[in-house]
């Protein structure tokens, strides 16, 4: 017999904690859903928190600034890797970040709808743009990787 595992569903506003060794957690947020099933936009905040830390400072921490955002699937959610932790407002600092739409000089980036879609000087375009390194979301906050 097998197990199948139930679907959690992931809305904007969650609040997150991401467990980084040494007993700390970094704390995140859901702040945008993808154009395709199951990717979010994640922010994770620079608070880094002991892991005893209680909800109100976990919630607290999404007052800090982004440390990065990015696109992402629900798999660390749905393994139990990351937990949620309860829901807020998404802050006015986080920013979508930008994707590319087109290739062409300059290439021409739209954030994340049709109704957010904006040409993009290609110096504008690395200001927005990011990517989390190999070692993931864990290696940032441990501060073993620079995003």
């Amino acid at each position: 017999m097998f197990h199948v595992a139930k679907r959690l569903k992931v809305i904007i506003g969650d609040v997150f904690v991401v467990p980084i060794q040494d007993g700390r957690v970094g704390v995140g947020q859901v702040v945008g859903v993808g154009e395709q099933p199951q990717l979010y936009y994640l922010a994770v905040f620079q608070d880094v928190l002991p892991e005893g830390a209680s909800t109100e400072q976990q919630m607290s921490a999404t007052g800090s600034p982004v440390r990065f955002l990015g696109l992402s699937m629900a798999a660390k959610f749905t393994a139990g890797h990351w937990t949620v932790v309860g829901s807020a407002p998404v802050p006015d600092q986080v920013e979508l970040p930008a994707y590319k739409v087109s290739v062409g000089s300059p290439p021409n980036l739209g954030d994340r709808g049709p109704q957010r879609d904006a040409s993009t000087s290609g110096d504008e375009a690395g200001s927005r743009a990011g990517a989390v390194p190999e070692g993931g979301v864990a290696d940032v906050l441990r501060g073993r990787a620079a995003c």
